[in-house]
Order: structure tokens, then sequence, then C-alpha cells
């Protein structure tokens, strides 16, 4: 998606290194994945309407969770 895109522009300019984006398992998805000084970086893209967000009401503490399982699935 449009948001997705903005993302992965964003960061590659900012020199994080892109790895593979919709990684899909039996759990969820991981919308981007890139890395940088040897670490492993999960993104969750948001795209909004307007200009005032709370993280809070986009992405709950199961969405976190999911994300960390992912993380570890990919990292083992």
């Amino acid at each position: 998606a449009v948001g997705e895109q903005e993302a992965l522009r964003y960061l590659k300019k900012i020199r994080f290194g892109f790895l593979e984006r919709n990684i899909s398992f039996d759990e969820g998805e991981i919308d981007l994945l890139f890395s940088k000084k040897n670490k492993l970086i999960v993104v969750e893209v948001k795209s909004l309407t307007h200009a005032t967000w709370d993280l809070a009401t986009h992405i709950d503490q199961k969405k976190i969770e999911t994300l960390k399982i992912l993380k570890r699935r990919i990292v083992k």
C-alpha cells in the first residue's frame, strides 16, 4: 500500500538495509523487514488519513507480542 511504500522509501533513504516486504506466517504478517548495525528491525506500517493519532489506539499489546513472535521465527 501507499504507506508501506513511503516507509520503505524513507527507511532506505536513512540507510536502513531493506530485507523483505509482507512476510506472512500463520500468526500474522511483518510489513517491512530491515537491518541496521547488525540488528533486525521489524516495521509495522499504519497509514492514517488524519494528522493526529495515538500509537496505542492503532498498535495494541497483542500486535506487539505477535510481531515479537514473528521476529523470533525469522531469527531461528
